[in-house]
Parts: C-alpha cells; structure tokens; sequence
C-alpha cells in the first residue's frame, strides 16, 4: 500500500473516531503482536516478500540472474538505481540526462533484488534488448499484436519504436503482406470530342475472344470477334474502326504482347495517335475498357443463354439513354439516333448535337471521385535507388512480395521495379517500401 501512496502528495489530518461516519480499517486490523522492531522495515520487507512472490514464479532463475548481471553492467540503470535508492531529485532538471526517459514515470520504477521494475513489468537491459526483439516477435504477429505482448511484461524507453523498426526489416513478415488500401481516384482528363480518347481491352469469353474499343467521350464501344489476339489482327480492327470514325488523338491500353509489340508501336508512329499503356496487372489505370467489358461481357453472355442476337443487344445498348447524361452513347459519338425496333416518327432520327456533354461528364466524374476517395489515402513517393517489396507475381504460387530497388520513375504512381535483375513496371499501390537489407540467399531458399 506504502508503494501505491508514494506517488500521491498526502495531507494527514486526525480525526477523532467518533467523528467518523465509516471505521478505520487499519485500526481494526492492527498486528496482534507489537514490539519495537515492528517499524517500517518491517513493512517495506513483507512488500518485498510479496512483489518478489509475484514475480519470481514466472521468470526462470538462469533469465533472472542474467537480467541482474546485465542489469548490473549498464551504466545507465545503474545510474537509474541509484537514483531510486536514494531518491528522485525534486526537479527534472537535476537528473542525469541518461535517466530523463524515467522521469514521467518515476512513481512506478522500484528495484526488487537487483532488478528494476516498473509497476511489474520487467526493464530490460540494453544489451538484452536485442534478443528480447526476436522473442517478441517470434510468432511473426503483426506491428499492433508485438506491442501489447511486449507491453503486459516488458519495458524501456521507446520500446514500441524498436519493436516496429524490428518488425519492418523482418523479410518474411515483408513477403507476407495484403494488399495496400486504394489511392484517391485518379481520372483521365474528359476529352472535348468524341472520339478523341479511346480504351481497348481484349478478353475471353466461352474459349471466344472480343476486342473492345471504347470511346472516352461518348461511351460508344466497338465489339469485334477476333480470329487471335495477335497483333496484326488487333490493329486490323482498329483500323477498321479509324476509317469510319476517324483516327483518335490517344488510344489506352494494356501492356498485353499485342499493345506492347514493335508492330503495334509502329501502327501508332503512322497513323500519328498518341498511344499510352497502363501499369501491368493494375486494369484500374484503364477503367474505362474496363467498365466496357463488363457491359460487353454481360451482353455476350445473356444473347448466348438466349439464343438471340448479340448484336441486337448491342444496337440496343447503344441507344439507350445513359443515367444522368439526357443522352444515348450513339447520340453522343454521331449526333444522331440509330434505327431501331421501337422508332416511332421521323422526327427522332433527326441530326441533333448532344447538349452540355463535356459538363456532364465533368459532374459525373467529380461524384465517383467523391464516392471512391471516402475509403482511399494517398501513399507517399518512392525515390529511385529506394528498398522495396513488389507484389506477388502471377506465377508466384506461394503469393510473396518480392525484394526489390526502385529504378526509375515513370509518372505519378508508376515506377519501374528492379528485381533479381529484371525490370517490372508496377503501380504504387503494388508497391511497399521496406527498411530490410536485401534478404540472403539461405533466407530465399528457405522461403521457397
């Protein structure tokens, strides 16, 4: 009790018992035997007898008694001891600079047989500290976890620090990790024409692959049923699609072999279009095809199932009015409404420009930014030569977030990764910073 009301600044005052509502608990537990040695040393030897009670069972005696000789060998708990035994100085400022890390706490820090304390947990010598590290983290439990196991029975000065600067050069926690939380959207710039802006994508359905081009301005998408996916049949359809709607300022796509071919390359240099590659396996850098594929997907799928025509279903898509626009994507791209089964009079088919398209747009995309960044943070930058952890590469069955160093940085959230002495374009949300040395061979193998 003596130790718990050190840490208070009490004023005694006596009162007569008669004064007193409720009776004084100590003087109706007094010893039943007194004698001139039954003083404070008494006292202060019985909490000793209690607190090394509490302790003792749960630390092994070869731990303890190197606790004690470590403890005995640092120069700063042992100037802690000192002060403790002969007690704290009134103002901070009075304490030795090696200490000042106890002051805040200095009403909780006892010494029991040559080990400091504070309350019951145990301080830790510096050059145990390094050990006590590893066994906190032997279970390879997250950051959070590591700090209240080591919390319930452990102390020094910054110790939580230490933990997570333990932890962030850990190689297999650094291998192991899930992927980051979403960035703020990032949309592309809404173009002023239609036609201007074009995503292709390429994907499969029932063994049958599709391309699909679709237009940034308008959301009109071409559907084409390929033959292959290699490069020369892609750009035969793009082609195609030019001579009818005209040739594009930029084209987006993937880096599938068909887009990043030389042939492909050279298709863009003669037709004079921009062409502009998302980071690999980050399709949200092409959201836009993406968004087309999902309706084209849906509409292969359910005309199939029906046994109907699918290209039905896409002249219907396309003149259907688009949520919030006043507008179909065929009115948007040609300025006028197809034919099609449920035309009533002449008059609909008409010429008719698409009012406040580019406004529209513009409010649209400024809500799904909103929606999106609700869940999103900003990671920081990466800078070239920095350590890194890529993601799992898709041929990776164990999943692993690979060792690397930042090369080169290609825009905003696109860097290219240097691992193993190969290059890898990756998106920053693909990519963790990492406090670790690059991890040894025996460590890989062990991993593998």
């Amino acid at each position: 009790m003596l130790l718990r009301l050190k840490k208070y600044n009490l004023n005694v005052v006596y009162n007569k018992g008669s004064s007193l509502y409720i009776a004084d608990t100590l003087s109706r537990a007094s010893l039943s035997t007194t004698s001139q040695n039954s003083s404070n040393e008494y006292i202060f030897a019985s909490i000793e007898q209690i607190d090394e009670a509490e302790w003792v069972p749960y630390m092994s005696q070869p731990r303890i008694q190197q606790i004690k000789d470590l403890t005995n060998k640092d120069e700063h708990l042992q100037t802690l001891k000192t002060t403790i035994l002969t007690g704290w100085p009134e103002s901070r400022s009075e304490i030795p600079v090696a200490i000042s890390d106890y002051w805040n706490f200095r009403v909780e820090i006892t010494v029991q047989d040559g080990v400091i304390f504070k309350n019951s947990r145990v301080v830790i010598p510096k050059a145990l500290r390094p050990e006590m590290l590893t066994r906190i983290h032997s279970s390879h439990l997250g950051t959070d976890s590591c700090i209240r196991k080591a919390r319930d029975s452990l102390f020094w000065p910054n110790m939580s620090t230490d933990i997570k600067e333990h932890i962030s050069k850990c190689s297999l926690c650094n291998e192991i990790q899930p992927k980051q939380q979403q960035e703020p959207l990032m949309s592309h710039d809404v173009p002023n024409q239609p036609w201007s802006k074009l995503g292709v994508d390429i994907f499969t359905l029932n063994k049958q692959n599709y391309l699909v081009t679709v237009d940034y301005f308008s959301d009109f998408f071409e559907l084409d049923v390929l033959q292959d996916t290699s490069a020369s049949t892609v750009i035969s359809c793009l082609k195609q699609h030019f001579s009818r709607h005209g040739i594009p300022d930029t084209v987006i796509s993937d880096n599938g072999p068909q887009f990043s071919s030389k042939e492909f390359h050279t298709f863009a240099c003669e037709w004079e279009f921009e062409h502009s590659t998302s980071s690999p396996y980050h399709s949200q850098s092409n959201g836009k095809a993406e968004s087309a594929v999902k309706i084209a997907k849906k509409l292969v799928k359910k005309a199939n199932r029906n046994n109907s025509d699918v290209w039905k279903a896409v002249l219907d898509w396309r003149i259907t009015p688009t949520i919030d626009m006043n507008s179909s994507p065929v009115q948007r791209l040609m300025s006028w409404r197809t034919r099609h089964s449920l035309q009533t009079t002449s008059t609909l088919l008409q010429p008719e420009i698409a009012k406040d398209v580019h406004d529209k747009l513009q409010m649209k995309r400024r809500k799904s930014k909103l929606n999106y960044d609700r869940h999103a943070k900003e990671l920081p930058k990466l800078q070239n030569g920095q350590k890194v952890r890529m993601s799992p590469l898709p041929t990776d069955q164990q999943k692993r977030w690979q060792f690397g160093t930042c090369s080169e940085i290609l825009g905003k959230r696109s860097y290219i990764i240097d691992c193993d002495g190969k290059k890898y374009r990756r998106n920053r949300r693909d990519i963790r910073p990492t406090n670790e040395h690059k991890p040894s061979t025996k460590r890989l193998l062990m991993s593998i």
